[in-house]
């Protein structure tokens, strides 16, 4: 059937949508034959334009005899008809850019911001689209800056299908392929947006077109490859086959076998029929011919689902979820990329968005043309297209076809790549070979092993070696972490944080000091490990030897122990033999002078009890009493009391008459513990019941200590009026507030003596410690002159360092070595210096002197000397 370009816009009616389309499908099957198309489940505003391929006939070329490649093909003319793979769908106001969705999934943008890459975009490069035309004065393609009405950057373009010069897009299938490729727009950014763009129409307006049409217009591709250094061809196109294994037809498997050994990338779409052909492997043609790159269509962004006309649906989509309709091959697959929705370039100013594998391809196609443009800047070189397929697929993403796919279609369960431009690009740099002479670094510990101090910095060095090549100006960067079995932690560092830095060679220099400040402190800790990294060397540089170690040593010793609280009375007086375990009861110890008739105190029961009051009927006023006991301290202490107590008033106590619970520390003022105040004659008993009391008697000092725990009643009227009070579990406790200090003196020992006359001479000293020995320790040490200077001591400076103490050790000999010479000078003093005592430590005596004595003799002051003055004559 025949039939020329329709176009139907819809809307749902009351019989639904699902069956509008179900009838339009029907509807067309015929008309279809060549050419079926798919379109998505769409909003009622969106608009599907369908296209009939009409197959007309076209002249073919010819082919001259000739050893040149470009003439090492046939003409065939064939008159099979062609067909797009892509759905074109109107733009409404949620379009997502290109570069917002395509882009970032294959990583493209990440390609353009690598300063690996800077300026590849295709610049100097053509690539060729066989479609439906282009949009000539599309701003996509370039401004039009002489006004002919064609975009700058078209250098090319020709109607194969028509036989004219005219490329004109009336579909916009070609537009929107083109504009994938080689967008130059700056929200809707192709793969390559500085490549030349060449269109060679081979659809006539009407949508018709044939393999004839695509054979002259890779013939046309042959001939004028190297004049516009074409890197890629794209054929969004096919014969809606699904071919399982490599096939040539139509008489242009010769032009494509050709432009491969040109190292002309030809790239084909996969097709859209893997629904119709019931999920059977395979792929269009050329799309399988083994000189294409067949290309299949994954979505480029997550979202609602899709159905198409051809039947296949998505339910819901994800990106990289391979599409339903996308063909597909275990072996003729060589790379996915997105295909859907995709929105570019249409017919006219308008955009358009379509799903297809038409749009993958082009992904592709413009991915050759930066492949090709890098190769030959890194490598000197274009890529074979063997090369390039192999890349795409060792760089590329895998995806599953099964995983995430959400269809109405069966899933190959096998897994293909999908395109990664920044992996690609990596792997064609990787291909150049390395510096037949790099520079080579490595890293070595110089002082790196060594105590931290107690404060300020310690500085760890280590050395950064270049060989190799050291003619240039080179670089690597250092880092620090924590390593080994007790890491250390950022804050062990100055700054706070892990030191990092970049060690910059200049021409000729081959090694460099790295210093790491450690900060010091005085916390216990154990030896702490570090480890220095080289990385990120410099272009074309190595690394031989990446990390080096060093260690934090501790200098510290463990702080003295808390002080140990102290039992100083604990008596629950529950046992009789000891009764009131060291207490007396003393009478009138509160005020008054109403003597034992009034005031009693015994232990009874388990507790010290007493009774003011009672015995008749006068009226008796101050009666007090308490029971009183001493402690020690052997020295100052925090010191608390804590006791239980029961105070209860007999009935008839009057308002002005009350009792009282109190104690006192060493003869002081009575301190209140609780009271009771009569409510007049007739009243009921009172009493408080079993309290706990507990009061810090505060720092009190070595010594002995005494107190009184006790009562007082203000007043009594008859003999019924009694106030007794009962004590138990009385505890006194202190804690010392400060445990014995350890001293540590320096004395000299055998430090007065002669220099020598070589090596070194041993001077001695004595460090003691004395108090508290228990825990290890240690004391740095320094030696200073007015006389002497590093020169006169061995090693050439002045000496210092740590004297360490073990736990329970009392003394140390610190060893200083002074160096011979046979020069006459002075005896030299000098004085060793203790400082930095670790904690819980004192120093009581921090200087010692030793001299050293001159042991060589003074140059003579006296010189004779002799001369002949008349000793030459005859003798006579």
């Amino acid at each position: 059937m025949r039939s020329s370009f329709r176009s139907f816009k819809y809307a749902p009616d009351s019989d639904g949508r699902e069956g509008f389309l179900a009838d339009l499908r029907e509807s067309f099957t015929d008309l279809f034959a060549y050419d079926r198309f798919d379109w998505p489940d769409l909003p009622s505003t969106s608009s599907v334009t369908f296209h009939a391929i009409k197959p007309v006939e076209v002249a073919g070329g010819s082919s001259g005899a000739s050893d040149d490649p470009v003439t090492l093909y046939t003409t065939t003319n064939s008159d099979v008809p062609i067909r797009t793979f892509g759905q074109v769908v109107e733009v409404d106001g949620g379009t997502v850019p290109l570069s917002n969705t395509s882009g970032p999934v294959i990583g493209v943008d990440d390609f353009r911001v690598d300063a690996r890459f800077a300026g590849v975009d295709g610049s100097g490069y053509s690539v060729v689209v066989l479609d439906s035309g282009i949009d000539l004065d599309d701003p996509f393609f370039g401004p039009d800056a002489n006004n002919d009405g064609v975009a700058d950057r078209i250098v090319y373009h020709y109607d194969f299908a028509d036989n004219d010069a005219d490329a004109s897009d009336a579909d916009g299938h070609g537009s929107n392929v083109t504009s994938i490729a080689a967008s130059s727009d700056g929200t809707y950014t192709g793969m390559a947006p500085g490549a030349d763009i060449i269109s060679l129409k081979v659809f006539s307006d009407n949508g018709s077109g044939f393999f004839s049409d695509i054979e002259q217009a890779l013939q046309w591709v042959i001939n004028n490859a190297e004049a516009y250094n074409i890197a890629s061809v794209n054929m969004s196109l096919g014969d809606g086959g699904n071919y399982g294994s490599p096939v040539g037809l139509y008489g242009i498997a010769d032009e494509l076998s050709v432009l491969a050994s040109m190292d002309v990338i030809v790239v084909s779409a996969s097709g859209n029929s893997f629904y119709e052909v019931n999920s059977i492997q395979g792929v269009a043609y050329p799309s399988a011919d083994p000189n294409s790159l067949s290309v299949g269509a994954v979505y480029d962004s997550s979202g609602g689902g899709f159905s198409y006309g051809s039947g296949a649906i998505a339910y819901s989509r994800t990106t990289d979820q391979i599409t339903p309709f996308s063909q597909r091959d275990d072996n003729l697959s060589d790379i996915f990329a997105p295909g859907a929705p995709i929105t570019g370039a249409g017919a006219g100013a308008s955009l358009t968005t379509m799903h297809g594998t038409s749009q993958a391809a082009p992904h592709i196609a413009g991915i050759a043309v930066l492949a090709q443009q890098l190769a030959e800047q890194e490598l000197g070189r274009k890529l074979t297209v063997t090369e390039f397929t192999d890349l795409l697929a060792s760089s590329g993403d895998s995806i599953f076809d099964g995983d995430d796919e959400d269809d109405n279609v069966v899933n190959s369960g096998s897994t293909y790549q999908r395109v990664n431009v920044l992996a690609l690009a990596e792997a064609i740099i990787a291909l150049a070979p390395p510096d037949p002479d790099p520079a080579v670094f490595s890293i070595s510990a110089l002082d790196a092993e060594k105590p931290e101090g107690d404060s300020g910095t310690t500085s760890y060095s280590f050395t950064v070696a270049r060989s190799g090549n050291t003619s240039g100006n080179d670089s690597v960067d250092y880092g620090v972490t924590g390593s080994g079995a007790d890491p250390s932690a950022a804050d062990d560092f100055q700054g706070g944080g892990f030191p990092s830095g970049q060690v910059t060679f200049a021409p000729g220099e081959t090694s460099k000091v790295v210093t790491v400040e450690v900060l010091g402190d005085g916390d216990l800790e154990g030896d702490e490990g570090f480890t220095v990294t080289l990385s990120n060397p410099s272009a074309g540089a190595e690394i031989s030897v990446a990390s080096a170690e060093g260690v934090i040593g501790n200098d510290d010793s463990a702080p003295p122990p808390p002080p140990e609280t102290l039992v100083l009375i604990d008596s629950d007086f529950e046992d009789p033999g000891t009764g009131a375990d060291g207490f007396t009861y003393v009478a009138d110890v509160f005020g008054g002078t109403t003597g034992p008739s009034y005031t009693r105190g015994e232990w009874s029961e388990g507790e010290l009890t007493m009774l003011l009051g009672g015995s008749d009927d006068d009226d008796v006023f101050d009666m007090s009493g308490g029971w009183q006991r001493s402690f020690t301290l052997d020295q100052d202490a925090e010191v608390s009391l804590s006791f239980l107590y029961t105070l209860t008033q007999a009935q008839s106590y009057e308002a002005d008459e009350y009792s009282q619970v109190l104690f006192s520390l060493n003869g002081g003022p009575p301190q209140l513990v609780a009271e009771i105040v009569g409510d007049g004659n007739g009243g009921g008993e009172k009493t408080t019941g079993q309290q706990a009391f507990v009061a810090d008697l505060g720092l009190l000092p070595s010594g002995t200590h005494t107190i009184v725990l006790g009562g007082y009643n203000n007043k009594k009227t008859y003999n019924n009026e009694v106030t007794e009070i009962r004590f138990d579990d009385v505890q006194v406790t202190g804690t010392p507030t400060a445990l014995p200090a350890t001293s540590l003196s320096v004395i000299a020992d055998d430090a007065v003596k002669a220099e020598g006359d070589g090596d070194s001479t041993t001077f001695t000293f004595t460090v003691t410690r004395t108090g508290d020995t228990s825990q290890a320790g240690s004391v740095d040490y320094a030696v200073t002159s007015t006389q002497a200077d590093g020169a006169d001591f061995f090693g050439g400076v002045l000496p210092s360092g740590t004297v360490s103490f073990g736990a329970g050790e009392a003394n140390a000999t610190l060893t200083i070595e002074v160096a011979g010479d046979t020069d006459f000078e002075g005896d030299e003093a000098f004085t060793v210096t203790l400082s930095n005592a670790s904690a819980g430590s004192e120093i009581t005596e921090s200087n010692a002197q030793g001299t050293i004595q001159n042991d060589d003799p003074a140059p003579p002051s006296t010189f004779l000397s002799i001369a002949a003055d008349d000793a030459v004559k005859a003798e006579g």
